[in-house]
């Protein structure tokens, strides 16, 4: 049973400007794309935003969208990334560019976007004692669902890599 996910990406075609796109159809089955899309639907479009709704003030506006820094930093650590790395994958793999709900070229954020957004991150953890992206990744590992928590910011989808 197909996805509606892998349904409307056999829609695409490779006019869709991605460099990997043949490569990217070739593995539409693969387990790979599977743990891609399985990023996307239990943790990027899972991220409640509203405990970060305190960072506005401090200019998180030009930094949107935040679900995807957020998610771009989960993928990071649970990976093993680098900064550098997650921002090649970002740019060049179309699977990585699901997982993290970026659509267009234009909603890929910088790395100058996303160590702002930690150090934003880390000032509000200073000023308030509240660590959002701890709370984050309570809140997405508290429902009995295909992700737990494995510590240190870390998160699992159950019979899948670490992520």
């Amino acid at each position: 049973m197909e996805t509606s996910y892998l349904k409307v990406i056999k829609k695409l075609s490779p006019e869709s400007s991605y460099p990997n796109f043949n490569e990217f159809m070739d593995n539409l089955n693969s387990t790979d794309l599977e743990w891609f899309a399985s990023f996307r639907v239990n943790i990027t479009d899972k991220l409640e935003l509203d405990f970060y709704d305190e960072l506005i003030g401090e200019g998180v506006k030009s930094l949107l969208p935040i679900r995807t820094l957020i998610a771009m930093m989960i993928m990071k650590q649970g990976l093993g990334w680098s900064d550098s790395q997650i921002m090649q994958e970002c740019k060049q793999d179309i699977s990585v560019k699901h997982a993290l709900g970026i659509h267009l070229e234009d909603d890929l954020p910088s790395l100058l976007m996303l160590n702002k957004f930690r150090t934003m991150l880390e000032n509000y953890k200073k000023t308030s004692g509240l660590d959002l992206f701890n709370i984050t990744i309570e809140e997405l590992t508290a429902a009995d669902g295909p992700v737990k928590k494995l510590g240190e910011g870390r998160i699992m989808l159950l019979a899948m890599r670490v992520a």
